[in-house]
């Protein structure tokens, strides 16, 4: 969309927070961008009564030096949260999963952060920094605290009841 058209979606819904320059199209991020539409249309179905805003639209508003998710989600709770949201496709180093972990862990700017994986995998390494060992030997669910998960297809195909959840679950292959 060029800034004219971003103008007139502005003018036509003042109540609509838009970006004042268009956002310039990567071809390596474009799948994410893409599913992270569509993740944010799952979380508008599964909380209608919460607002959902992709992190780019607050790039701007907040400060600097805290981290910027993929999107937030806030409650109409009682009382109210804010979400971190973090689109998760590919494997990140374990160098990286600590220093994201440790930025929301030091944060106050949410209540929970939820992880929305592509693959079973990416979750355990987050879930195996968190916890500090690897979750895939594990023999019991352990709680991830603030953090939750849930998975990218799952959501995608049922909104409404895809488990979201705050513990690693210890992977059947590790009772037999």
């Amino acid at each position: 969309i060029s800034r004219h058209g971003i103008q007139r979606l502005a003018e036509l819904h003042p109540e609509v927070h838009f970006r004042e320059q268009p956002v310039p199209l990567n071809s390596a991020s474009l799948v994410h961008d893409l599913l992270l539409t569509d993740t944010l249309d799952a979380f508008k179905k599964r909380f209608p009564d919460s607002q959902v805003v992709n992190g780019r639209l607050l790039q701007k508003a907040v400060n600097l030096s805290s981290r910027v998710p993929d999107a937030v989600l806030a409650t109409n709770t009682s009382p109210p949260e804010r979400w971190a949201v973090e689109l998760e496709l590919s494997l990140k180093s374990t160098r990286r999963y600590r220093e994201i972990i440790t930025s929301y862990r030091l944060s106050r700017d949410y209540e929970k952060v939820l992880y929305v994986v592509g693959r079973r995998s990416i979750a355990e390494a987050i879930q195996s920094q968190l916890l500090g060992f690897d979750v895939t030997r594990a023999r019991s669910k352990q709680s991830t605290g603030k953090f939750h998960f849930v998975r990218l297809h799952e959501l995608l195909a049922a909104p409404t009841t895809a488990e979201i959840a705050n513990t690693a679950t210890p992977c059947p292959e590790v009772f037999s």
